[in-house]
């Protein structure tokens, strides 16, 4: 008989704990809010807690959801006094939700896990002068002069790079000397002593693309480099540019906030193409499914 005392409770307890998930059926879930049959629980706040980036923003995302999780429940009990909606039709208006939903989760990873974010300085310099020039029609261009040197010479005419440093380091009579014999055999022009320049004697020296290069380097100033290297017709062109001087108040420098507007501007083009990219790849399934 004592062993049988012993083994009852022993059994008891095995079949207790082995049927907790059946007894944990009848017991609520942690409920944080109810109204009139609807209820939030803590596994519906703990999806909105992960989306959370910190425990401070949590907290008031948190008390935002109850808010709003009640503000739709009241809305649709009110509803429901109003209008008698078919089971059917709300079934498949949910359908179709979860479906957008899904089509929308979709695009979204394919366009941001193919968007580059990273904006070069060319492609930068280039949206900055569109910008300069479409805002620049009540300037008068001749304010500005430029103390400059400079030397075009053809892309044909090799040893670039060693040109290109080396004009950089004029102060050097070593380095003038070797610029100055390159440039008396091989320059299309070329002034190697700065001197002042007004915009208005540019149009005479360089053609409009090379001077919209200087113009944008005098407005912008990204940075504080002073020299300036393009190709344009067959032609490299160095630049120098010393000084700026501007006598007039319309100051048109960028602004911090307007560069990284323009940025942004660029981002969103790229996210555009993206998408609809994305529209062509679905279309093109959609008709081999139908044809």
């Amino acid at each position: 008989m004592k062993k049988i005392r012993v083994i009852i409770p022993i059994l008891t307890l095995t079949v207790l704990y082995s049927c907790n998930d059946f007894f944990s059926f009848f017991v609520e879930k942690d409920v944080v809010l109810k109204y009139q049959g609807f209820k939030l629980d803590q596994d519906e706040l703990g999806i909105v807690y992960r989306n959370a980036k910190n425990a401070a923003d949590s907290v008031m995302i948190l008390e935002e959801y109850k808010k709003e999780w009640l503000k739709r429940k009241v809305l649709r009990r009110e509803a429901e006094k109003v209008f008698e909606v078919n089971p059917n039709e709300l079934a498949l208006k949910q359908e179709v939700y979860a479906d957008n939903m899904y089509a929308f989760l979709l695009r979204d990873y394919y366009v941001e896990s193919r968007l580059d974010t990273v904006v070069s300085s060319e492609e930068l310099n280039e949206r900055i002068q569109d910008y300069i020039f479409k805002n620049s029609a009540n300037r008068n261009l001749n304010d500005f002069s430029f103390k400059m040197r400079y030397i075009v010479v053809d892309q044909q005419g090799g040893e670039i790079d060693t040109l290109f440093v080396r004009f950089q380091n004029l102060s050097d009579r070593k380095q003038y000397r070797y610029v100055k014999d390159y440039a008396s055999t091989n320059a299309k022009s070329y002034k190697l002593r700065s001197r002042w320049y007004t915009y208005r004697q540019l149009r005479s020296i360089f053609p409009e693309e090379i001077r919209e290069v200087i113009l944008a380097k005098a407005i912008v100033r990204l940075d504080d480099s002073p020299v300036i290297i393009e190709k344009h017709d067959s032609h490299y062109y160095l630049l120098y540019i010393d000084q700026i001087r501007d006598k007039s108040s319309n100051n048109m420098q960028i602004s911090y906030s307007q560069l990284i507007r323009i940025k942004n501007d660029m981002i969103g083009e790229r996210r555009e193409k993206l998408i609809k990219k994305f529209e062509r790849q679905i279309e093109q399934k959609l008709d081999s499914i139908l044809n």
